[in-house]
């Protein structure tokens, strides 16, 4: 907050700004938030979301606000201000691997509506208190698909299973882009904070720590219970705790947390 002009500030999305919701279901978008992420556009040097959600999903939750950057589907593409520059060539496997999703998601008597084919990922929802041996006769054969098509990584987080780009996830999309940003801003970063909820976040705060490391200063947030051990703050799931910290960062106060973990 001392030079918020060079600052990089990223959000998780769902389980983070807002709300995880049921399988088939829409987040709640609080009211408050895109006016929040408009202010940290105007104020920090590069504000934005870093999520496994599509840029087109975003949109549709009025989300792509002037000045945001939107990383989407784990940072494969990029939104800013209605550009979208390409970064990468979709994975050839995916179209096959949805095949074979389709097939052992309806032998298994699951649902395939919660099946989303998106330009670089391949994701399921499932209820996360289906039965282990059945989430494991899921898995097992989406292993081979991602081992056989080789240039796909399969990701599981209870209640999700995601195939995506071989060596890629949040980790990788935060080096790659702040490799690019010099051409957004004109000095190294200042300090690089990134806000999650869940396991794919855990690659991002890495990313922190080896960038820490190095001697740039990071802010690893947490929201919600499941990284409360591995980050330096941590506040109450969302959209409360986000809200709160990003009407504190605009207001340029300390942001009140319900627990803190010290380094």
């Amino acid at each position: 907050m001392e030079h918020p002009k060079r600052a990089v500030v990223l959000w998780d999305l769902t389980g983070t700004l807002v709300e995880n919701v049921p399988p088939g279901g829409t987040p709640r978008v609080d009211p408050g938030l895109r006016e929040g992420l408009l202010q940290m556009g105007e104020l920090y040097g590069v504000a934005g979301i870093l999520t496994g959600w599509s840029v087109a999903q975003v949109d549709e939750l009025d989300l792509t606000v002037r000045n945001c950057h939107i990383l989407g589907q784990f940072g494969a593409e990029h939104w800013h201000n209605g550009v979208r520059p390409p970064l990468m060539l979709p994975p050839s496997g995916l179209s096959t691997a949805a095949d074979k999703l389709h097939k052992v998601v309806k032998e298994l008597g699951l649902d395939t509506r919660h099946i989303h084919l998106k330009a670089y990922m391949l994701a399921f929802r499932y209820a996360e208190d289906t039965d282990p041996r059945v989430v494991e006769l899921l898995l097992a054969p989406l292993r081979k698909v991602a081992e056989a098509a080789g240039d796909l990584t399969l990701l599981h987080d209870p209640g999700m299973v995601r195939l995506v780009p071989e060596e890629l996830d949040k980790g990788i999309s935060l080096r790659r882009f702040l490799e690019r940003l010099e051409r957004i801003v004109p000095r190294e970063p200042s300090a690089v904070m990134v806000v999650g909820d869940g396991k794919p976040d855990e690659a991002a705060m890495d990313e922190l720590d080896r960038l820490r490391a190095e001697g740039v200063p990071t802010l690893k947030v947490g929201v919600g219970e499941k990284l409360r051990d591995k980050v330096d703050l941590f506040v109450a799931g969302p959209p409360q705790g986000a809200l709160a910290l990003i009407d504190a960062m605009c207001a340029g106060g300390a942001p009140e947390s319900d627990g803190v973990v010290a380094d």
